[in-house]
């Protein structure tokens, strides 16, 4: 039984909300890492432009004051394919992926998880934060604000 109450339980959430000025519908899936350290969300706040945002918060300083001149480097593997990067704007704790490339090649490797998503995040001081995010939930999501995004 308890098993079974375990596999049920998604890594990945899905949400719709509305904003609170404009009433434009914004959708978000998100999944904390395996050490509760890293939150990952992944945004579409505007409905049929296609384009989705990944968002990171760490409990830990990665640096930065926003702006591209912020900009460092994010790697990341899903399951055992060959590391890929993408970049990142770093702002204290956060970092946003906003490049529409970057998010295509993410959402490709990611739509066909089976274990989990790792990403390494580059500090101000040249460390890493890691987060291993696992796979539970997270395909039926991916697909879930991908066509949110898409829709009209």
């Amino acid at each position: 039984m308890i098993a079974f109450l375990a596999a049920a339980v998604s890594a990945w959430t899905f949400s719709v909300n509305a904003d609170p000025i404009t009433d434009t519908k914004i959708a978000v899936i998100q999944a904390f890492d395996t050490k509760k350290k890293v939150i990952i969300s992944l945004r579409c706040e505007n409905p049929g432009s296609g384009h989705i945002t990944l968002f990171a918060t760490s409990s830990e300083y990665l640096g930065g004051k926003g702006g591209r001149q912020n900009a460092r480097n994010i790697i990341y593997r899903v399951d055992e394919q060959i590391p890929s990067m993408m970049t990142g704007i770093y702002r204290g704790n956060d970092v946003a992926v906003l490049g529409y490339e970057d998010m295509a090649s993410f959402l490709r490797s990611a739509e066909t998880v089976k274990s989990r998503i790792a990403l390494r995040f580059e500090t101000y001081s040249g460390e890493y934060v890691d987060a291993i995010i696992p796979a539970s939930g997270a395909i039926q999501n991916f697909r879930k604000i991908t066509e949110f995004c898409q829709e009209r």
